[in-house]
């Protein structure tokens, strides 16, 4: 539920809706969200996986790549500083380290 929240909370959804769209997803797609979090997802990932994240993001808490990163059997977590929430999509460091891992 913490992660449906969190997305509510970043489109600005008032309460009610925001329960609306939880109560939506677990009818409809007959998914439990209080059991539903990326750091389980993670688990069942056996790709390799490049996690970027900056511990001053004020979207999402930087616990959560840390937590997703130890979780993923084959992933890497690099913490980037002063670029927020989505200035890894625009940095040239980022992209560089991003491009040579997709390489190989």
């Amino acid at each position: 539920e913490y992660q449906m929240r969190l997305f509510a909370k970043f489109l600005r959804l008032p309460m009610k809706a925001t329960e609306r769209l939880i109560t939506v997803i677990e009818e409809g797609a007959e998914i439990d969200v209080q059991k539903f979090n990326s750091a389980s997802v993670a688990k069942t990932v056996t790709q390799l996986a490049l996690l970027f994240h900056d511990p001053e993001d004020q979207r999402v808490p930087y616990a959560d790549s840390v937590a997703i990163a130890k979780n993923m059997r084959h992933a890497r977590l690099v913490t980037v500083h002063q670029l927020g929430h989505g200035g890894v999509l625009e940095d040239k460091a980022v992209i560089e380290q991003a491009v040579s891992f997709l390489r190989g």
